[in-house]
């Protein structure tokens, strides 16, 4: 499934599900994300709208956080960065009595950008540092030292665990405000 947020705030989907490509209709949306089985869109309120990909049946999963939603990532788990700075969260079905410490959501500071895969989240603070968060196995959530003044953190989904349904290994990319990049 791929979504597309046009400059009038409108949405287009279209890929492997029919159903995925009705995306809900207007133009007052401002960001998108797709996961694994549902997409989602925010709009100018802050409010959430979801949809199955593989049925296009809407739904609200976070009624809670409606008008305080700034931005969403989503795979197989879900993550909130919410217009105050803090991060909510929604782990995979899969991972089940906070698997990986994946619910152990950071709070020593406001964010300002997120990213998540299915036992990974990722969070930009306002103060450009990086915190990583989940599964540990190889590294993932080990921040390279004196990695600081970042622009965007981003998560690639590593190789995908047919015994647990879950991608269990990420990579770590960080653009810097200087235009480096560490990976």
């Amino acid at each position: 499934q791929s979504l597309a947020l046009l400059n009038d705030g409108s949405l287009v989907g279209w890929g492997a599900s029919v159903a995925g490509s009705n995306a809900p209709n207007g133009s007052e949306y401002k960001f998108i994300a797709s996961g694994a089985t549902n997409n989602f869109a925010i709009d100018e309120n802050n409010y959430l709208t979801g949809w199955d990909s593989s049925t296009g049946v809407t739904f609200d999963n976070a009624e809670a956080l409606d008008g305080k939603i700034y931005q969403i990532k989503a795979q197989a788990t879900t993550l909130y960065l919410l217009n105050d700075g803090s991060l909510s969260i929604i782990p995979a079905p899969q991972l089940v009595s906070n698997t990986y410490g994946i619910e152990n959501v950071p709070t020593t500071q406001a964010y300002i950008g997120i990213d998540t895969v299915t036992a990974n989240c990722a969070a930009l603070g306002i103060d450009k540092t990086v915190v990583v968060w989940g599964n540990n196995d190889f590294g993932q959530t080990d921040i390279p030292s004196g990695l600081t003044n970042v622009k965007q953190v981003a998560l690639g989904a590593g190789l995908y665990d047919t015994t647990t349904n879950a991608h269990l290994q990420c990579h770590v990319v960080s653009l810097k405000n200087d235009g480096t990049i560490v990976a």
